[in-house]
């Protein structure tokens, strides 16, 4: 076949200029876009094997128009603004521990893939909201002329958020020095004070953060101390979530004399949502609006220490709490000062979280009252070496769990049945039970069964909808598992048919989970003989959601916890 004359408009500028843009086509030129691709189509089809040169051309030409032709590129800039947020990283920003001068992934990097992609990133102020800057080995301590950079990327990047409301993660340490020091004074001026007003969530990180935190409160004194206005201006005025972390759980000790005040957060109305996570001795003294707060994540600290702080939060909706052998120098003899307390009401928590380790030396509950509690989250966290867990934790929400709905017994050893039997019986309104337990699951099972034979005695846990068991800890007889497991579903699962029983039957969703794949038997056997239940519409659940699964040894605290928990929670919702 002889090589056809190519249509004048394929070398066009027109054309030209729409290969080399992001720009879509109009109605018009899309029309005879389709229409030179079907010409070209078939060109191809017929060109003979051996005019390599004139195959290419026609190909090089259908993969251009096939390009512009991008439904990509018809999108309404406002859709593809949200593609473009739906790529923004859940990890940092950037992170100037690799030595990176540049961050290499979304949004930045929607700033590189061509003109008109750039402009649109840059003009959708919602991108730039959130930055997560890690700033602890490489750039402070030896190049001052590379903090400068960061923190000149640092502005650049909330100034193209324009007004709207900023998201901010720094982790930042102290040497100790006097030159490093001020310079992470100078990167906490330049990227924290002077976006103070625009802060909605802000996380401060560090390895020694009541070092850190006193460096800020000094640059916060000084800039005060010069400009009369900086005070009223630096208002957390639209803060609602505060984050104050350590990446270490040991004791570290303050070198002042008198503890430090910090009341830079002290004004801010919004403020709901407080993580404090460290375990500093003497660390410095937080000025917040306590009173305000809703949700109070507290970790690394002693019983009496966060016994002072809840009890400054009235208005608490959500707790979660990390008890542990924490003890302050000052905390001596402070047993009774607790015990003597008066009686302290929670009217509105109805969500609670307790880790406790081995050794609580103060029950930081006693004298406290939950009436609106519905959720309580208990994981014990042991020593290898001890037998049983610290079951006087869960002793003072006995007489207070008549409300309870949702309660989750986690990574606890031992548990005596006296002990789990006298806590479910007290529960009369749960619907839903986890357990990640060391028990005698078939007498659980037994015990939860309901039967005709109950003398007109309420059941255990009658309304129960929704129980999972976690089989962490294999136990001889566990080939008896999957008779006791279902014959207990079959007697509550709300889809059984014909009552059998005085008590309704709500059960609906089952989850059973074993730690280890060796005993894929037990759960193939308990899917069999509960097949008819699930053809009927029972949820039937046997492989963990390894996404939202906790690990044993609580790397990351009890806030992560808490949002585990809560993630699993969605999965049942």
């Amino acid at each position: 076949m002889s090589n056809p004359k190519m249509p004048e408009w394929l070398e066009s500028p027109e054309f030209c200029a729409l290969r080399d843009s992001n720009r879509p086509p109009s109605d018009a030129q899309r029309g005879v876009l389709v229409e030179m691709q079907s010409v070209l189509k078939g060109e191809v089809g017929a060109i003979s094997v051996s005019n390599a040169e004139c195959r290419l051309e026609r190909e090089s030409l259908l993969k251009s128009i096939q390009g512009i032709l991008s439904p990509i590129k018809a999108l309404p800039h406002d859709m593809l603004a949200e593609i473009f947020l739906q790529c923004l990283p859940d990890g940092p920003s950037f992170d100037w521990e690799n030595r990176s001068d540049v961050p290499e992934n979304a949004p930045v990097l929607l700033t590189r893939i061509c003109s008109s992609w750039r402009a649109l990133a840059l003009e959708t102020p919602s991108l730039w909201m959130t930055l997560t800057f890690f700033a602890d080995s490489y750039i402070i301590p030896s190049n001052p002329s590379r903090c400068t950079k960061a923190i000149d990327l640092c502005k650049t990047w909330f100034s193209r958020a324009k007004s709207l409301p900023l998201n901010y993660r720094l982790h930042i340490s102290s040497t100790g020095e006097r030159e490093h020091d001020e310079l992470v004074k100078l990167v906490m001026t330049e990227t924290l004070l002077s976006y103070f007003p625009q802060f909605k969530n802000l996380t401060l990180d560090s390895s020694d953060l009541g070092i850190v935190l006193e460096l800020l409160n000094d640059v916060y004194a000084d800039n005060v101390s010069e400009d009369e206005e900086f005070k009223e201006t630096m208002s957390c005025s639209i803060l609602e979530y505060l984050h104050l972390g350590t990446s270490s759980n040991e004791n570290g000790t303050w070198d002042e004399d008198e503890q430090v005040h910090i009341r830079i957060f002290e004004h801010a109305p919004r403020l709901h949502h407080f993580v404090r996570r460290m375990a500093v001795r003497k660390a410095p003294i937080l000025h917040l609006p306590w009173d305000q707060l809703t949700y109070l994540s507290v970790s690394w600290c002693s019983s009496f220490q966060i016994n002072k702080l809840v009890r400054k939060c009235p208005n608490l909706r959500c707790g979660a709490f990390d008890i542990g052998d924490y003890e302050d120098e000052d905390d001596v003899d402070s047993d009774n000062e607790v015990n003597d307390q008066e009686a302290f009401i929670f009217d509105h928590l109805d969500n609670l979280l307790i880790i406790t380790n081995e050794y609580p030396s103060v029950d930081v509950f006693k004298n406290v009252m939950f009436p609106s509690l519905t959720t309580l989250f208990l994981a014990a966290q042991m020593s290898w070496q001890d037998v049983s867990p610290p079951w006087s934790a869960i002793n003072p929400f006995l007489l207070q769990l008549h409300n309870i709905q949702r309660l989750a017994l986690l990574d606890c050893f031992v548990i005596l049945p006296e002990d789990l039997l006298t806590l479910l019986h007290s529960t009369p309104n749960l619907v839903e039970l986890e357990l990640e337990i060391n028990f005698d699951h078939q007498l659980l099972f037994k015990k939860l069964t309901i039967t005709d034979d109950t003398n007109g005695k309420e059941p255990l846990i009658p309304h129960l909808q929704i129980l999972v068991v976690d089989y962490a800890w294999v136990k001889p007889g566990i080939e008896e598992i999957p008779e006791a497991l279902s014959a207990m579903v079959k007697s509550r699962w709300k889809g059984s048919g014909v009552m059998s029983t005085a008590w309704p039957k709500s059960l609906q969703n089952v989850s059973f989970f074993i730690v280890t794949g060796k005993h894929a038997p037990i759960l193939e056997k308990i899917s069999n003989l509960l097949q008819t239940c699930v053809e009927d519409g029972l949820e039937l659940n046997m492989y963990r959601p390894q996404h939202v699964y906790w690990e044993y040894h609580q790397a990351h605290g009890v806030s992560h916890w808490h949002d585990s928990l809560m993630a699993r929670r969605q999965l049942t919702d």
